[in-house]
């Protein structure tokens, strides 16, 4: 006699399937929310580094045109209207009057910012996204040469939050 042979259904229950997608729901659902936190941090970080790029070319410029120049004076007087001024370039045959640079920190609207004065025309180097709260500019004479030094304090402004940062530089004149 024949005995039947149990029928084994071979697959997956609802209850099995039903369990399995949750998991991968919840799996989904963790990684989703720590790829967009990373993508915000790195977000966050490109506009610092954007931000502070700005401040550096901004210093930059004016470094550039110091090392050039001659006739340093400084003026702190009451904020916001902290100034440096000199002639550049010096020494250069094709000038026979060198241009006379005013640099600047000025407060408008509410936020400050770094500016050049050139021949009268007033231009702002800093971005709007930074707040420029101090710029220190300060000249001394060493045996002769002139020393420069320029702080920068401030923030900018990401998304919804302000970073804070501080630059110093000194620039001497070349003889």
């Amino acid at each position: 006699m024949f005995l039947p042979q149990p029928q084994f259904n071979k697959g997956f229950t609802l209850v099995e399937i039903m369990v399995a997608v949750s998991i991968f729901a919840i799996v989904a659902t963790i990684a989703v929310g720590a790829l967009l936190s990373a993508n915000a941090v790195n977000q966050k970080a490109q506009a610092i580094k954007l931000a502070m790029d700005n401040l550096n070319f901004a210093v930059d410029s004016i470094t550039i045109r110091m090392r050039q120049g001659t006739n340093f004076v400084s003026s702190q007087t009451v904020v916001p209207n902290d100034t440096l001024t000199f002639d550049s370039p010096k020494g250069n045959p094709d000038l026979t009057v060198p241009k006379h640079y005013t640099y600047k920190w000025d407060i408008t609207d509410g936020r400050g910012s770094l500016q050049m004065e050139l021949s009268g025309k007033t231009t702002t180097l800093t971005s709007k996204e930074l707040d420029i709260k101090k710029a220190f500019f300060d000249v001394k004479d060493s045996d002769g040469v002139k020393i420069a030094t320029i702080i920068i304090e401030g923030s900018a402004l990401v998304g919804h939050q302000e970073q804070t940062f501080a630059i110093e530089t000194m620039v001497t004149e070349r003889l």
